[in-house]
């Protein structure tokens, strides 16, 4: 991106970090990672996001939310082309981030002032980390291999919740089989624990207990198939098969 000013003299160092996250924009770094399904990968493999027909980058980054105080727009042309750069965030290393974190603050300070323009680009850094940290939240972020990965996972995480509010129920309803199921060699650990409460809870607390955690089981079921929707229409964009 060029100065807003010309006239205005750029330190040589910070000349060459913008060059620099330029190519790493464009490139990548060479850099050897662990992507999210664990193995090794160059950084410069990993694609740059893509964005799905109909959907802006405003809604992308989930920036497309109502503030309270501030009459915020991410629209503008400045903004925009920050958030397109953002799309290459997972390519960048150590440097590279701090130099687009760099080229956030000044251009939305330059843009709209330290006050507003401070806050947007408090929100893009907080967007840019995240997809550093969770790029799962950003399915267009994700390598064919990490979103096939993902998309399996969260299904079979989503048919755990179903399953789970299922055994709860039953164990409620039958203390024998709740008793059984308390060291069980087939039962993980949470559903041990949970087995093992059921039976030293009289018929009232017992009744609370497992409407509430059906209401739990039934609310991570409903988040971890939203999710697996998510990365099945990523994978049907892109033509890959959908895991089973």
């Amino acid at each position: 991106m060029a100065a807003a000013n010309p006239s205005v003299a750029v330190h040589p160092a910070t000349q060459q970090a913008e060059t620099d996250l330029d190519r790493q924009l464009t490139q990548g770094a060479h850099q050897i990672v662990t992507d999210a399904t664990g193995r090794r990968v160059d950084r410069a493999s990993f694609p740059v996001g893509r964005v799905p027909a109909g959907t802006s980058l405003v809604q992308f980054w989930h920036l497309d939310f109502p503030m309270a105080s501030q009459s915020v727009s991410y629209d503008d042309p400045v903004t925009q082309h920050l958030l397109q750069d953002m799309l290459a965030v997972r390519r960048l290393d150590a440097g590279g981030l701090t130099a687009l974190l760099s080229r956030m603050r000044s251009s939305l300070t330059l843009a709209y002032g330290p006050a507003r323009g401070g806050m947007m680009a408090a929100m893009l850094m907080a967007r840019a980390h995240q997809a550093i940290e969770r790029p799962d939240d950003f399915p267009g972020l994700l390598s064919d291999a990490e979103l096939a990965e993902a998309c399996k996972a969260a299904g079979d995480v989503a048919t755990g919740f179903k399953w789970g509010g299922w055994a709860v129920t039953a164990f409620a309803g039958a203390p024998s089989q709740a008793k059984k199921a308390v060291g069980a060699t087939w039962a993980p650990s949470w559903l041990q624990s949970v087995a093992q409460a059921l039976t030293k809870l009289s018929a009232w607390p017992v009744t609370l207990n497992v409407a509430f955690a059906n209401r739990m089981m039934g609310m991570g079921q409903a988040y971890n198939e939203r999710r697996r929707s998510l990365y099945r229409d990523e994978l049907n964009r892109r033509n890959l098969v959908i895991p089973q």
